[in-house]
């Protein structure tokens, strides 16, 4: 029967450099020996292990992506029609560019 321990790591800062997340996970397992010193895999979004490049916070050594999932996107096409007006006395119902609006803030 195989046992190992099962460690999760989940960084929250991936998208504007790593510093608070990535790089402390890093840090945490480059001071542990035995358990933690060699990981069998890593699951991730996909990306490879890669040199550190000289100009990010992980200098001298390879660089793997910690995650477990991709961000996806939607493409959604969002029209109103509306009449004409001035804008001192925009129509009571709204404008076709605030009832936009609206449909947009609802989508975020």
């Amino acid at each position: 029967e195989r046992s190992r321990s099962l460690l999760f790591a989940i960084g929250h800062d991936e998208e504007v450099g790593g510093e608070l997340g990535h790089l402390k996970i890093v840090e945490h397992l480059q001071g542990k020996g035995g358990e933690f010193g060699e990981l069998e895999f890593v699951l991730d979004e996909g990306n490879p292990t890669m040199q550190a490049n000289p100009s990010s916070l992980n200098k001298g050594f390879d660089l793997a992506l910690i995650g477990t999932a991709e961000k996806g996107f939607a493409s959604i096409l969002i029209e109103s029609n509306g009449t004409g007006g001035h804008a001192s006395y925009p129509p009571a119902a709204g404008t076709s560019v605030s009832r936009v609006a609206r449909a947009v803030t609802r989508i975020q």
